[in-house]
């Protein structure tokens, strides 16, 4: 069985400031990538992103669905402002 570090982590959710303490492995992750043909993921935890290339520096976490949805939401409408 592995060991998974324990953290506290904040949600990255829009005007929310949810943290969980103690365990960090049921969050859900996103990560914008302009620099990569805009491209938005959203993931269940922080290694199926890194295993991509994904710095944590760009990793957002999110408490729950509803605030992954808002900021797929957002960031949808910047993606298409920026589509040439």
């Amino acid at each position: 069985m592995s060991q998974q570090t324990i953290v506290n982590v904040m949600c990255d959710g829009e005007k929310c400031n949810l943290v969980r303490s103690k365990d960090a492995n049921h969050w859900l992750v996103g990560v914008v990538a302009k620099h990569k043909g805009a491209c938005m993921m959203l993931a269940a935890n922080r290694d199926s992103l890194k295993g991509r290339g994904f710095q944590d520096d760009y990793i957002k976490d999110f408490c729950g669905e509803e605030c992954a949805v808002k900021w797929v939401s957002k960031n949808l409408t910047e993606i298409k402002k920026n589509d040439p």
